[in-house]
């Protein structure tokens, strides 16, 4: 007789395993929590990256157009008024000496745009540097920065999506992020209403098909018969 004897498995630990399954769902609700952080961090940046300031050679080239622009309105509607009209310096019947010059038209950023565009500038230059201005990036590098953070953002959002989706699975009490939540209500609504339609054209295209079998029937013991059928879906 053999002295063999058979292995005894070992008893299942039932404390353990549920520990080491708690242990997995509070592992995988951080995981959720910290790549959500991550996400909005990322938004964040992206979103400093579209609000920074441009950069100082934009600033120039705007300061110096806005003023162009500012000297032409006011010429075109104000300008005439100094020179020509009532009142004007050239208005043989304006009584008060000098009126042209404390009128309205004068009362107006636009006549040292248009009268001493130099001036202008310093005056733009001088508030800008009491109120502060830190430049931006310039545009080619502010573009590729906004790529990159696009691409940041969607990584992360979609990993945390993915996350969810099994925090869900493990049932923990999950809930996705409102932008995700309309994006799949809307792809769902999509996906039915495609599933609507391609119904409609099945119904209808067993009622053609039926209407070809029974047309069928009828001339089929005539001489010469007809061939053909009609598709509806395929069309």
């Amino acid at each position: 007789m053999s002295n063999l004897k058979t292995p005894q498995s070992s008893p299942v630990d039932v404390h353990e395993l549920l520990r080491q399954a708690t242990d997995a769902k509070d592992q995988l609700q951080k995981s959720v929590n910290e790549r959500f952080d991550d996400f909005r961090r990322a938004e964040k940046r992206r979103a400093a990256l579209v609000n920074d300031p441009v950069s100082q050679e934009e600033y120039d080239v705007r300061l110096q157009q806005s003023i162009q622009l500012r000297a032409d309105n006011w010429l075109e509607n104000k300008g005439r008024f100094v020179i020509h009209g009532k009142d004007s310096l050239t208005d043989p019947l304006t009584r008060q000496r000098g009126a042209a010059l404390f009128s309205s038209a004068w009362d107006d950023f636009g006549a040292i745009c248009a009268g001493a565009p130099d001036l202008a500038e310093a005056i733009v230059r001088a508030i800008t540097e009491r109120v502060g201005y830190t430049p931006g990036p310039p545009a080619d590098v502010r573009a590729a920065q906004l790529e990159m953070a696009d691409r940041e953002v969607e990584q992360l959002g979609r990993e945390h999506e993915e996350l969810v989706d099994l925090a869900v699975a493990a049932g923990l009490p999950m809930k996705h992020r409102p932008e995700v939540v309309q994006r799949r209500e809307l792809e769902a609504r999509r996906q039915e209403l495609a599933r609507e339609r391609h119904e409609r054209l099945r119904v209808v295209q067993e009622s053609i098909d039926q209407r070809e079998r029974d047309l069928d029937r009828v001339t089929d013991s005539r001489p010469g018969g007809r061939t053909g059928r009609s598709s509806y879906l395929g069309r």
